[in-house]
């Protein structure tokens, strides 16, 4: 059997053709091999490469294993003698990770970290600031899905961004929970407890606030003039700073699950919104500027207790869904025939007594909800009567 010590903690063993890595006398389960195949015409465009990640990405990985092409195969001693190799220049670097990939660097230097290795003590937390700084995107998310970013202290964490992180901390700050970078390709979701953000070109595209117990958002959050989507679910918040009208950028707001009782006239402000969620709240009225929402398209104010909508929302041009499901409504502005993409409007749970004929033939309206509303039956029977095209229920 072979074995190889690299240090006091890291042991080497060939066993049954397979490299084994032992650290304090245990097996260190983790992928451990990256195999570099470089063409000779191809060395030059490798003298600029800045780790073995790097190196990674320009190689076409036909001499992976399991790649049913692969015909080469390395000697069990060869692979060997090569990790050994490998792993004595890593810790006679002090554990510099751009020399083993990132799958195997960082889990093994976490792992010594755990046994008490002075150095990777040392430069553990280094390495994962050096490297999410290098802005090598594989390698950054890599750290992000593995939760590496969680390892450093809040001061560390937000330096690592070039851009002003100042309303994201506060926003920390009133949520009381840590607020985590979301990498571009993980999709997110309305969770049982998520608080999350995501950048894009070292700006903030993104903030999901979901059951945190917030109640308010900050002024500064109107500095986030980037910002696309804000989703503040299932929490406490009672108003919005009139800083909100500021996201100039801003295409989608969610706000369901709230004890908000009034929206800022500035929301008018909004003129990228294309979607606003404030279902679940206590809003009694929405103000006139809503009709300034030139992009919105969706409009979600189910379970609130809206006794009227404003006029302004004829406005609203390219409106096609409105949600008004379990309000206090007992008649419709007249100003609502005027929304011509208009395709979906529930008005299940209401107290409308009657609504306008030329609702029912708005010529984009495909679906109607109506049940629950003391106009039900007799509008249900001249939608019948008249062969109205409209789906009514």
């Amino acid at each position: 059997m072979n074995e190889f010590k690299v240090n006091e903690l890291i042991t080497l063993k060939l066993e049954d053709g397979k490299t084994i890595i032992y650290v304090d006398g245990e097996e260190f389960r983790q992928c451990k091999y990256l195999l570099l195949d470089i063409p000779v015409e191809q060395a030059s465009s490798f003298d600029e490469i800045d780790s073995i990640d790097e190196a990674e990405e320009n190689l076409d990985g036909t001499m992976e294993e399991g790649n049913p092409d692969n015909v080469i195969s390395i000697p069990p001693e060869t692979e060997f003698w090569g990790h050994c190799s490998n792993l004595q220049a890593w810790y006679e670097n002090d554990y510099n990770t751009r020399l083993v990939h990132r799958n195997l660097a960082f889990p093994l230097l976490k792992k010594l970290t755990e046994v008490g290795d002075l150095i990777a003590k040392r430069v553990f937390k280094e390495e994962i600031a050096k490297r999410f700084l290098s802005g090598n995107q594989v390698v950054q998310d890599f750290l992000i899905e593995q939760n590496y970013l969680d390892f450093l202290d809040r001061e560390e964490f937000w330096s690592l961004f070039e851009f002003d992180t100042y309303p994201l901390q506060e926003i920390e700050m009133l949520s009381e929970k840590r607020l985590k970078l979301l990498n571009d390709t993980k999709p997110y979701g309305i969770n049982a407890d998520t608080s999350v953000f995501r950048i894009e070109k070292d700006e903030v595209i993104e903030i999901i606030i979901t059951n945190s117990a917030l109640k308010m958002l900050p002024e500064s959050i109107g500095d986030m003039k980037s910002l696309k989507k804000l989703i503040v679910y299932q929490n406490h918040l009672k108003a919005l700073p009139e800083s909100i009208g500021e996201l100039s950028s801003l295409e989608e707001l969610h706000l369901q699950r709230n004890h908000i009782e009034k929206l800022p006239d500035s929301i008018g402000k909004l003129s990228s919104l294309k979607t606003l969620e404030l279902s679940n709240n206590k809003l009694k009225e929405l103000p006139n500027t809503i009709g300034n929402l030139k992009n919105l398209e969706i409009l979600g104010v189910e379970v609130n207790q809206l006794t009227y909508l404003p006029e302004e929302i004829g406005n609203l041009e390219k409106l096609k869904d409105i949600q008004l499901y379990k309000n206090n409504l007992n008649q419709l502005t007249e100003s609502i025939i005027k929304l011509k993409s208009l395709e979906r409007l529930n008005l299940e749970s209401n107290e409308l007594v009657d609504i306008e004929d030329s609702l029912l033939n708005l010529e984009s309206l495909k679906v109607l909800i109506l049940r629950k509303n003391p106009c039900f039956n007799r509008i249900i029977q001249k939608v019948k009567k008249e062969k109205i095209k409209v789906s009514i229920s």
